[in-house]
């Protein structure tokens, strides 16, 4: 069986989920991000810059070589494991939901065990916000804890 190509992201997608995936406060630490950007297959253009920059600059580098996605989503994929959150499920869950805002750009979303799945594309923000609000009602009713909101 063939494996999916999957198409370039725009660049103000990739620096969003940059910015998202490096966040101060619930992103990965820059311990983490020297382990999973070789692990990924992508290369960790300059580890000196801040934690986006770098992991933009890494995935801009794939993504103007081989012209696809692929390593990029590996590499949420990688760090989006469920097992790596247990104890953390609010951060999992904010990491998602704020990962599907712009995964609905590019027409995929990342389910509770961090599968990749198609969806609709969004064109309008709004669009994208519906989206984590139906994830946001249904966290309600789980009672998850009203920081995560």
């Amino acid at each position: 069986m063939a494996k999916k190509i999957f198409s370039q992201i725009d660049g103000g997608t990739l620096e969003s989920i940059a910015k998202i995936l490096a966040d101060t406060s619930f992103g990965l630490t820059g311990t983490e991000l020297s382990r999973f950007i070789p692990e990924a297959g992508l290369i960790d253009v300059d580890p000196t810059i801040t934690k986006w920059k770098r992991l933009f600059n890494s995935f801009a580098e794939f993504q103007n070589r081989t012209k696809t996605s692929n390593l990029i989503l590996r590499f949420i994929n990688i760090t989006m494991k469920a097992s790596r959150f247990v104890g953390q499920n609010e951060k999992f869950e904010f990491l998602r939901g704020e990962l599907n805002k712009r995964l609905s750009f590019i027409g995929l979303t990342l389910n509770e065990s961090a599968v990749f799945n198609p969806v609709d594309i969004s064109k309008t923000i709004q669009e994208a916000e519906q989206r984590v609000n139906r994830f946001k009602s249904k966290l309600q009713n789980r009672n998850i804890h009203s920081k995560i909101y």
